[in-house]
Order: structure tokens, then C-alpha cells, then sequence
């Protein structure tokens, strides 16, 4: 199985060798790793120069946001499977694709843990523990973590790309889209997949939680999801996240 992971990047060059790295050590060798680029200036791109040789397609150019980089690396992924890392984040040791690809021997789409590190020690200050798919779940706010999913390319077919309609809640539109059909079969790896580094557009403030909210309410209303015991289940699902670190996101 050929995996392709998509990685949408804007002046990144802080973080993006260690997300490289994580990729190419990989014990699973058949992939493919583009990076969508919407016109770095602060040295993304000669960092990534310096990875020519490895399994990295680069695209370039301008893009209307993280949602349609995610888009133009889709239609340009030639792999069986497809999966998004974001710019700053890493895969948590050098077998999560081959997991994923076990996984993905009986299912359309597969996805696991995720841990939020401080990026100054990589110390864990959160983890969204996820769980086997229950759809009564998800419209009560249960998501999987997004950098953790992979994704058959048929079941992405079916799915449709990504909205640009829903600001920073793009990724939690698409994935209730996903999640709800009613055919697809789903497999949830018990380990941690991805490390990502704390902080996030939705979550840097009060003011940037309540315009992502306000995204998920639309993204709901759009769908036919009873909006309010969503967001207040997705929101209150987060503080255990906080408190034990393990309870299911």
C-alpha cells in the first residue's frame, strides 16, 4: 500500500525539518510526502532543498488558506491512502505508518492518539485519546484527532475536499462528513500516532475559541447536526484531555 501524506506549509521553517525528518524515518518505505507551499519567505524552502532526494514533492504557489493547500495536495496524491501532517508537528516514533497501514488491511479509514507537547522540552501537556467509532458519539462532539487519520482514496472520493466556508472548523466539517457515512468502515489504532506541538489558531484565546465555535455551529446547521450538544460535548470533552491526559477526545 502507497501512502501519501500532505502536508500544507507557510512559513514554516522553524519546524518543518523536524516534521520531515519524522517522515523519513519511517520504517514504512513506500510513500509519498508533498508539501503544499502557499509562497514561504522565511527560509521554508531552501530547508526544504536541503530534503531533495527523499520522498518529497514540493508544490508552490499562492492558496486561498490551509484548507485549500490540504485540497491541491489531495488532487496531486498518487497513493492508495492519504493522511495529513501538519508543518509543525511529527510523527510520535518510526512505525506509525506501517500501524496505519495494518490498519487500513480491513478498513477504509483508520485513525489513533494524539499528544500535545510543549515545543520548548517536548513535554506532554495534553493527550486526546480517541476511541472505536460510535456514530451516536460524533453528534455529541467526538472526533478523532485530524493529523491521526488516514484515509482510503475511494473513501476520500466519496467524502469530497475539504470546505473553505468554515474558517478554522474546515477539518471538523469534513470529518463529520466522513465519520457519517454510512458504509465506510473505520479502525482505531490504541497508541499514540502524532505528536503536535500545544497551542493551535482555535485555541490561542477566548476570542479565537468562539469564532472557531461559531464555525462549528454553521458547519453543523449545513450538515443537519443539532449544533448545541456538539459544540458543548466537543468542548467538554477536552478537559480531561487537560486533567488525566487520556480520557477519549
Amino acid at each position: 500500500m502507497k501512502v501519501s501524506i500532505v502536508t500544507a506549509c507557510f512559513n514554516s521553517a522553524a519546524t518543518i525539518e523536524a516534521t520531515l525528518a519524522s517522515v523519513a524515518r519511517q520504517t514504512w518505505h513506500d510513500l509519498e510526502h508533498i508539501v503544499v507551499d502557499g509562497g514561504s519567505t522565511d527560509g521554508t524552502l531552501q530547508r526544504l532543498e536541503a530534503w531533495r532526494g527523499h520522498a518529497i514533492r514540493v508544490l508552490r504557489g499562492p492558496d486561498a488558506g490551509m484548507y485549500d493547500a490540504m485540497n491541491k495536495g489531495v488532487a496531486a496524491a498518487t497513493g492508495d491512502a492519504i493522511g495529513f501532517l501538519n508543518s509543525d508537528d511529527r510523527y510520535a516514533d518510526a512505525g506509525v505508518l506501517a500501524s496505519i497501514c495494518d490498519a487500513l488491511a480491513g478498513a477504509d479509514f483508520a485513525y489513533g492518539d494524539m499528544v500535545f507537547v510543549n515545543p520548548a522540552n517536548r513535554r506532554v501537556v495534553r493527550y486526546w485519546r480517541s476511541a472505536e467509532l460510535q456514530r451516536r458519539r460524533l453528534w455529541l462532539g467526538f472526533l478523532p484527532a485530524h493529523p491521526t487519520l488516514y484515509v482510503r482514496r475511494a473513501a476520500i472520493e466519496s467524502t469530497g475536499p475539504f470546505s473553505l466556508d468554515f474558517g478554522t472548523a474546515g477539518d471538523i466539517e469534513w470529518m463529520m462528513r466522513l465519520l457519517a457515512h454510512p458504509t465506510l468502515r473505520s479502525t482505531y489504532i490504541p497508541r499514540v500516532l502524532v505528536e503536535m506541538n500545544a497551542g493551535g489558531a482555535s485555541n490561542a484565546s477566548l476570542k479565537a475559541w468562539l469564532r472557531a465555535s461559531r464555525h462549528v455551529w454553521r458547519a453543523c446547521t449545513r450538515l443537519g447536526v443539532r449544533p448545541a450538544p456538539f459544540v458543548i460535548g466537543k468542548t467538554l470533552r477536552k478537559l480531561p484531555q487537560w486533567l488525566r491526559r487520556g480520557s477519549p477526545a
